[in-house]
C-alpha cells in the first residue's frame, strides 16, 4: 500500500515545529498575564491594607463562611486589642460585646447587638472600654457585603471630645471672668456697633445686660459730634495695631456723665470689622478726687483763689503769648493797708474776714480769663490779659474804690480797710514774667509812700 502524505492547506501553510513555537507564545503570554493580574491584585491589597490600618480609621470584618476576621490598626490602637489576640480569644458576637462593653446595663447589650445586626450604614456612638478598661467615644456603622460578610467602620472621637470638653472649660472659665471682673469689657465690630459687653461694662453705663447689644457705641457718647471726633482721632491708631489708653467722658442711660479710663485694641489689624476691645473703668470718682487734690494744691486755702505757685505758673503762660505775638499784659498788685494793725486790734477771725472780702470784691470786678491770686499774706495780683495800662488804671480804681467803702461787722466792731495798688504793663524788653512784676511792686511802694488807699503806676 503506497504511503498517504498529508499535506497543510493554503491557509496553514505551517510545519508542526512552527505551530508548536506559536503554542509556546501564547501560553508565555497567557502566564505573563497571569502573573500581571497576581501583581495587580498584591498591589490592590497593599493599598486596601494601607488604607484600613490608618491609625485614625476603624475598620474590622468578618467572613463567617470562610471564618476570617480583620481587625485593623486603628482599632489596635483605641482599642488595645491585637487581631491576634483577639483571634485566640475565638469570641462570638456576645462575648466579643461582653468584652468591649462590660459595665453596660444588659439592655444597653442589647441594643448593640441590635445595631450590629441592622447593616443599614448608619453611623451610631458607641462608648467601649479599651483593653486597659479606658472608655473611648466612638462612631461605628456596620454593612451587609454578602450573605456572612459583615463590614464595620468607624471613628474615634475621644481626643476630640477631650479638646471640646477643654474648649468648653476654657470657655466657661472665659465667661465667668467675662462677666465677674470688676472691669468693663466690650467688643465693637463693624461700624463701631456693640458685639459684645459685659455684666460690669453694663453697670458703668447704666444699662441691663443684653441691652445694648448690637447697638451703636455712638449711644454713650456725649454727643454726634464726640462720636465722630473719637472716631477721626483714634481710627488710623487702631488699624496700625496701637494700644489705646485715654480717658474719656462717656454717658450714661440717665444722661449723666462719667469719666472712663479706657484702653482699646484691635483684634486683628488692619481689619478693625473683626473687632476692637475695649476695657471700661469708671474713673469718677478717682478723677473728681484728683480734681480736688489738683484745686487744693493751686488753690489758697482761705480764699480759694488762685495760690502763688499756681499764680506764677499761669503768669509764666501769660507771658509767654504776650511775647510771642506782641500783646498787651497788664498787673495789678494790691496791699490791704495797715492789715497788721487789723489782726492787732480786732483779732485773726476779723483779720481773715478782711482778706475774704477783699477776694470776694475783687473778683467781681475782674474777668473770668483774668488771673488772680493770692501772692502774700494781704498782698494780691491780678494779670489783666490783653489789657494795656490804661485800661489797668481804669480796673484798679474801680478796685481801690469799692474796697474803701465796705464796713462791716465782726466781733461787734464795725471794720473798715483800704487798699493800695500798684500797675505795671509788659514791655517788648521784658524777658520774664518777673520783670513785670518787679515794677508793679515799684509802684506799690509809690502808692504805699504816696498816702496809701491809692493807684499808682510806673
Amino acid at each position: 500500500m503506497k504511503e498517504k502524505k498529508y499535506h497543510h492547506n493554503q491557509d496553514f501553510q505551517t510545519t508542526p515545529e512552527e505551530e508548536i513555537a506559536v503554542l509556546k507564545e501564547r501560553i508565555a503570554l497567557l502566564e505573563s498575564q497571569i502573573s500581571k493580574s497576581e501583581t495587580f491584585k498584591d498591589t490592590s491589597r497593599r493599598i486596601i491594607d494601607t488604607i484600613s490600618n490608618n491609625a485614625h480609621f476603624l475598620f474590622a470584618g468578618i467572613d463567617k463562611k470562610e471564618k476570617t476576621f480583620y481587625w485593623n490598626k486603628g482599632c489596635e490602637k483605641y482599642l488595645g486589642w491585637s487581631r491576634e489576640q483577639l483571634i485566640a480569644k475565638s469570641l462570638d458576637i456576645d462575648e466579643f460585646i461582653e468584652l468591649f462593653h462590660a459595665s453596660d446595663s444588659l439592655s444597653e447589650k442589647k441594643q448593640i447587638r441590635k445595631n450590629l445586626e441592622f447593616c443599614d450604614g448608619i453611623f451610631r456612638e458607641y462608648h467601649p472600654a479599651d483593653r486597659y478598661g479606658n472608655v473611648r467615644f466612638q462612631l461605628w456603622s456596620t454593612i451587609k457585603v454578602e450573605d456572612g460578610v459583615i463590614i464595620a467602620t468607624g471613628y474615634d472621637l475621644t481626643d476630640r471630645k477631650a479638646e471640646a470638653a477643654e474648649q468648653q472649660k476654657q470657655i466657661l472659665e472665659f465667661e465667668t471672668l467675662f462677666n465677674n471682673t470688676s472691669i468693663g469689657i466690650a467688643e465693637f465690630r463693624d461700624n463701631r456697633i456693640i458685639k459684645r459687653i459685659n455684666r460690669r461694662g453694663c453697670e458703668i453705663l447704666g444699662y441691663r445686660e443684653g441691652e445694648l447689644l448690637g447697638q451703636s457705641s455712638e449711644v454713650v457718647y456725649l454727643s454726634p459730634e464726640s462720636y465722630k471726633e473719637f472716631e477721626k482721632k483714634y481710627h488710623n491708631l487702631l488699624i496700625d495695631g496701637n494700644t489705646i489708653n485715654i480717658e474719656q467722658q462717656l454717658k450714661r442711660k440717665d444722661g449723666t456723665t462719667i469719666w472712663c479710663s479706657m484702653y482699646g485694641k484691635a483684634i486683628n489689624p488692619p481689619a478693625l470689622e473683626e473687632g476692637v476691645i475695649w476695657v471700661i473703668a469708671d474713673i469718677t470718682e478717682n478723677r473728681e478726687m484728683r480734681e480736688k487734690l489738683l484745686l487744693l494744691a493751686s488753690t489758697d486755702s482761705l480764699t480759694g483763689i488762685n495760690n502763688h505757685r499756681s499764680f506764677h505758673e499761669k503768669a509764666g503762660e501769660l507771658f509767654s503769648r504776650a511775647s510771642r505775638y506782641n500783646k498787651p499784659i497788664s498787673v495789678l498788685l494790691a496791699d490791704i493797708d495797715n492789715f497788721k494793725l487789723i489782726n492787732d486790734t480786732y483779732g485773726h477771725d476779723a483779720g481773715d474776714s478782711v482778706l475774704k472780702s477783699m477776694c470776694e470784691n475783687c473778683r467781681s470786678l475782674v474777668r473770668e480769663i483774668d488771673v488772680f491770686g493770692r501772692v502774700g499774706g494781704e498782698e494780691f495780683a491780678v494779670i489783666l490779659e490783653e489789657a494795656a495800662v490804661a485800661d489797668a488804671l481804669i480796673v484798679a480804681e474801680r478796685i481801690r474804690s469799692r474796697i474803701e467803702k465796705i464796713n462791716f461787722e465782726s466781733g461787734g466792731s464795725s471794720i473798715r480797710f483800704t487798699v493800695s495798688i500798684g500797675v505795671a504793663s509788659f514791655r517788648s524788653s521784658d524777658i520774664a514774667f518777673d520783670e513785670i512784676m518787679k515794677r508793679a511792686d515799684l509802684a506799690l511802694y509809690k502808692a504805699k509812700r504816696n498816702g496809701k488807699n491809692r493807684v499808682e503806676s510806673v
